[in-house]
C-alpha cells in the first residue's frame, strides 16, 4: 500500500470520524433540556464536549483500523497508539483508552466535582450503508450493528459510561 494511499485512507477515516464528533459535542453545548427534575447544567454540558473533542484522534484510530482491516482493534497498541491512556488529555479529561473498539474518556483535572472519575465511552457502529457512526453513551440505536467485539459481553459504550445523565449530550441519552 503506497503511502498517499495510506494518507487518503487516514484523512478519509478523521473526516468520517470528526465529523459525527463535532456534531455531537455541539449539540451538547446546544441543548437545553431538563431530566427527571435535574436541571440542566451548561457548564457540565460543556465539558463534556469538550471531553468528546479530546477523544476524536482515537475514534480516528479506530475507524481506521475497522475501515482498513476489517477487525475491531481490542485496545490502544492496536490502532498505534502508546499504551499509557494519560498520553491523551485535556482541560477537563485526564485520559483517553480503547476497550474492545470503545473510546472511553476519562474526565479528571479541571473537570467539575460532578465529572471527576467519571467516564463517557464512544462506540463505533456500522450502519446499513456500511459505513461507520459513533454512538455515545447509555444510547444504544437499533438501526445500526454492533460490531464483532463488543458482542457477547464486551466493552459496550453503555457499559462504559458513568457521567450524570443531566450532563450526557441529547444524543448520548
Amino acid at each position: 500500500m503506497s503511502i498517499t494511499y495510506r494518507r487518503f485512507i487516514t484523512l478519509l477515516g478523521l473526516i468520517l470520524v470528526a465529523a459525527p464528533a463535532r456534531t455531537i459535542a455541539q449539540e451538547a453545548v446546544d441543548s437545553e433540556q431538563t431530566l427527571t427534575g435535574i436541571d440542566y447544567d451548561e457548564h457540565l454540558v460543556e465539558q463534556v464536549a469538550a471531553g468528546l473533542k479530546v477523544g476524536i484522534a482515537a475514534q480516528a484510530a479506530v475507524a481506521e483500523v475497522i475501515l482498513t482491516s476489517g477487525y475491531v482493534p481490542l485496545n490502544r497498541t492496536q490502532v498505534g497508539m502508546t499504551t499509557e491512556p494519560t498520553d491523551m488529555n485535556g482541560r477537563y479529561v485526564t485520559s483517553v483508552d480503547v476497550v474492545d473498539g470503545v473510546v472511553v474518556v476519562l474526565f479528571g483535572n479541571d473537570a467539575s466535582e460532578d465529572l471527576q472519575g467519571k467516564t463517557i465511552g464512544l462506540q463505533p457502529f456500522w450502519t446499513p450503508d456500511h459505513s461507520i457512526r459513533w454512538v455515545c453513551g447509555r444510547l444504544i440505536p437499533a438501526t445500526l450493528f454492533r460490531l464483532r467485539a463488543t458482542l457477547n459481553g464486551g466493552a459496550t459504550a453503555a457499559k462504559k459510561t458513568t457521567v450524570p445523565d443531566y450532563a450526557l449530550p441529547k444524543d448520548c441519552r
